[in-house]
């Protein structure tokens, strides 16, 4: 991951060639990935809750 960063930054910037610009530790990547996979299944599972409940006429003609 930091050396994709490192490459992109030095390419956009003409930064010199060795040049480390971003310092990304594995656990903070991991950490983001997660949080946004347990938000995205929390974003779909209580709508789909709520919907279920629904009788389907109730969930066409609801404004």
């Amino acid at each position: 991951m930091r050396i994709v960063v490192n490459k992109a930054a030095v390419s956009m910037f003409n930064l010199a060639k060795e040049t480390q610009i971003a310092m990304i530790p594995w656990w903070l990547a991991l950490a983001g990935v997660l949080g946004s996979v347990i938000l995205g299944v929390a974003a779909g599972y209580f709508p789909a809750i709520w919907a279920s409940k629904l009788r389907p006429i109730d969930a066409v003609t609801r404004r």
